[in-house]
């Protein structure tokens, strides 16, 4: 599967050192349309300012760590899952938190992948692949 490196990626992540391993991975895959967040709750304002636009848009994918302030990432996964028109956006995890629980509670949430820190190169655009092709299948 051929991913579209037109699509509009939302990066939320607290760690400037992550965020930016994690965006110039993505560019250097040859995705251009990023948007960043420091955190969930910038997160979710990023997603609800696409949506009060005029025209609509919305991300086609979102990353998300866990731990961040304000809005963590479990919480940032239940509030995209709520939005009108974001129930169905590939969201891919990508945090420390290797407790099962967590891991469980990401996914219970909607959640599609869940991939560890430090994460690789080539781990990144295959695990975009199997949350595009797992949200197609819902």
């Amino acid at each position: 599967m051929q991913l579209d490196k037109k699509m509009k990626i939302l990066v939320a992540e607290d760690s400037p050192r992550i965020r930016k391993a994690l965006v110039s991975t993505l560019k250097e895959l040859g995705f251009k349309n990023i948007k960043m967040a420091a955190d969930g709750h910038k997160a979710l304002e990023a997603i609800k300012a696409e949506h009060t636009k005029l025209k609509p848009e919305k991300f086609d994918l979102i990353f998300s760590d866990i731990v961040m302030p304000r809005v963590n990432g479990i919480e940032l996964i239940d509030a995209i899952r709520q939005i009108k028109d974001c129930d169905n956006v590939p969201i891919i995890v990508i945090s420390s938190e290797k407790d099962v629980d967590t891991v469980l509670d990401a996914a219970e949430k909607g959640a599609d992948e869940y991939v560890f820190k430090p994460f690789v190169h080539h781990e990144v655009e295959d695990v975009m692949r199997k949350a595009i092709k797992k949200r197609k299948s819902l």
